[in-house]
Formats: C-alpha cells, structure tokens, sequence
C-alpha cells in the first residue's frame, strides 16, 4: 500500500486479499489459544481445601473463563475483519472488470 497525494492510500485488490488471508490466519491461531484456554479447567478437586477457603478456585474459574471469552472473541473479530477484507477485494475488481466493459461498450 502506498499512500496517495492528498487522497489516503492507495491498495490494490490482491493485497486486500492477502491481507484477508493474514487476518484469517491469525484468527486459526487464536481458536487454538481459545481451545488452550478451555483445556484449562480445573475442578475443586485439583484445589486445596486453603483455596477453596480464600476464594482462589473461583477466582481461577471466573478469570479463566473470561479469558476464554476474550479468545473466542478475538477469534471471531480477526476472521470477520479477513472476510471483510476479502470481500472488499472482490468488490473492487467486479468493480474494475464494469468498468473495462463499458468502456469497451463506448468504444
């Protein structure tokens, strides 16, 4: 991407949809964090009587769970921006190809 004079930046289809497939890979390394995040559960059995006494277990359970949450968020957000991306390439080159046929049509 290059910026343009006094216009933004100029991108074109192909680098939208690379970066689409960027964004969607990143979002298949966040499931597998999500997948890590939900593997680590622990029951009241894997904590101390101490723990459960101080409220360490839920705290665990409630971090834990939000931890996952946030995960399976960032895996959603990454792969729609990707799509978003992607669809936007495909925009602009049905764009581009109108534009070709009637100028051809002109012609």
């Amino acid at each position: 991407m290059s910026p343009a004079p006094d216009q933004g930046f100029e991108v074109t289809p192909e680098e939208l949809q690379e970066k689409g497939d960027e964004f969607e890979e990143l979002s298949e390394q966040f499931r597998v964090v999500q997948q890590a995040a939900n593997a680590a559960l622990l029951d009241a059995g894997q904590f101390s009587v101490l723990a459960a006494m101080t409220g360490t277990d839920a705290a665990y359970a409630a971090l834990q769970q939000e931890f996952s949450l946030l995960a399976d968020a960032g895996t959603h957000a990454l792969a729609d921006i990707g799509q978003s991306l992607k669809d936007a390439a495909t925009g602009y080159q049905g764009d581009d190809q109108n534009v070709s046929r009637r100028f051809k049509e002109v012609n």
